[in-house]
C-alpha cells in the first residue's frame, strides 16, 4: 500500500459539472466491485430522488447503483461516501462532496490517486479531513 493522500479538486471545470457519477466512472477499475457506506447530506432533487433519500449510512451501495442514482439528473451537494472493496470490512477510499464546488478524495490506492491527479491536474494536497 502507497501513503494516504487527500486530493482536493474543483467540481466545475469551466460550464462543466463533473458529478458523482462522471468522478466514479473516471475511477474505473479502482473502484469496480467497491461498495459504499453513503451520507447525502444534501442534493438537487432528481427523478431518483426519492431512491436518494432512502440511502441509510448504515446499508452499503454499489458501485453500479451509485452512477445510475447519480446520474444524468442528480447533483451531490454535501455528502460523503467510504468505499469497501468486494470481500473487505476495511475502507480503501473516501469522497466527499463540498458545497457542490469541491471534490475531496482519500485513498491510498495509487490507481486512484494517479486517475485524479491526471484528469484533474490543478488537485491540491489537503492535509486533513
Amino acid at each position: 500500500m502507497g501513503m494516504t493522500r487527500i486530493l482536493s479538486f474543483k467540481a466545475w471545470t469551466g460550464e462543466h459539472y463533473v458529478g458523482l457519477a462522471e468522478l466514479l466512472t473516471s475511477l474505473g477499475s479502482a473502484v469496480e466491485g467497491h461498495h459504499w457506506r453513503v451520507t447525502v447530506e444534501e442534493w438537487i432533487a432528481s427523478s431518483r430522488g426519492e431512491a436518494i433519500a432512502d440511502l441509510v449510512a448504515d446499508s452499503l451501495v454499489s458501485t453500479e447503483h451509485l452512477i445510475d442514482l447519480f446520474g444524468v439528473d442528480a447533483q451531490l451537494i454535501d455528502g460523503e461516501l467510504v468505499g469497501y472493496p468486494e470481500g473487505s470490512s476495511t475502507a480503501d477510499i473516501r469522497i466527499r462532496a463540498s458545497d457542490s464546488s469541491h471534490w475531496d478524495v482519500q485513498s491510498d490506492k495509487p490507481e486512484v490517486l494517479e486517475t485524479i491527479l491526471r484528469i484533474h491536474p490543478t488537485a491540491q494536497d489537503l492535509t486533513e479531513w
